[in-house]
């Protein structure tokens, strides 16, 4: 019995270390602006940028759907992230600040981080392009 307890433990330690491990793997990132059409990814993801998908997108980033932004030019996604500028802040969804813009093109500052085929900018400003 203690046997396989401890095997258990030992094999939620591994996968954790390998999580950590992985998702360390992006680096500290970059000072970056990211330029595109702000989204809901999964409305985007199943009905594009249609009629009525708009409302749609907001009603999911309401609910806290994570929201994005399709890159200009690329076509990358990245998913987004807030983090207010002052001191000893922490990162939020970025739903509130994104809800009105969704549908347009924007444009946002921050630090970006790629990590195996994912695209993440944590942003403090953002504006309408």
């Amino acid at each position: 019995m203690n046997a396989k307890i401890l095997a258990s433990v030992l094999a939620v330690a591994l996968v954790m270390t390998i999580g950590i491990a992985h998702v360390n793997a992006g680096g500290s990132g970059e000072k970056g602006i990211v330029v595109g059409t702000a989204v809901e990814l999964s409305t985007y993801a199943m009905k594009g940028l249609g009629e009525g998908s708009i409302e749609e997108m907001q009603s999911r980033a309401a609910q806290g759907f994570p929201v994005g932004i399709i890159e200009e030019g690329s076509g990358d996604l990245w998913v987004c992230v807030y983090k207010n500028s002052a001191p000893a802040s922490g990162l939020e969804t970025a739903n509130e600040k994104m809800s009105e813009l969704l549908g347009q093109q924007v444009a946002v500052q921050g630090m970006k981080f790629k990590s195996s085929g994912v695209n993440l900018v944590r942003f403090s400003i953002i504006a309408e392009y």
